[in-house]
């Protein structure tokens, strides 16, 4: 059957196949690609502001009774993260100094004491130190949970 059409085309030289380029010639062209949307990074969520945010020398006592004692009030089971916070990069070498380390992890310390004082169950405030880039001075943060 085959060799019957290619014998029947053969013969006849004027007349071509009918295909899809017969009713678009425009269908030989390669087909265009658009290009790739461009999405813009989002950058990620901060998470949840902290409960206080201290800095070095200010007086601290007060204002941490004053938000455990709030906070207490809406959670009576909350846990409190205290979060040394020290500046990223601060050394030389690029990385925090022991000292900057020991200072912050100290004045952390101080405010957990000062959460334990008020009679929030020790194992309810955990301790941290973080470095983050961005950050100018040390400071202390505390979070709930």
């Amino acid at each position: 059957m085959t060799r019957r059409l290619l014998l029947i085309l053969a013969a006849l030289p004027g007349c071509t196949l009918v295909d899809q380029n017969t009713f678009n010639p425009a269908a030989r062209a390669a087909p265009v690609i658009p290009p790739a949307p461009v999405v813009a990074a989002v950058p990620a969520s901060p998470g949840p502001p902290p409960l206080l945010t201290l800095q070095p020398g200010q007086p601290t006592q007060d204002a941490v009774r004053q938000a455990v004692a709030a906070a207490r009030r809406r959670k009576p089971d909350v846990v409190f993260d205290v979060i040394a916070m020290v500046p990223a990069g601060t050394a030389a070498g690029g990385a925090v100094t022991e000292s900057q380390a020991a200072s912050s992890s100290a004045e952390a310390g101080a405010v957990a004491r000062t959460i334990t004082a008020q009679g929030v169950p020790p194992g309810r405030v955990r301790l941290f130190a973080r470095p983050e880039a961005g950050l100018t001075g040390r400071e202390v943060r505390v979070y709930v949970r």
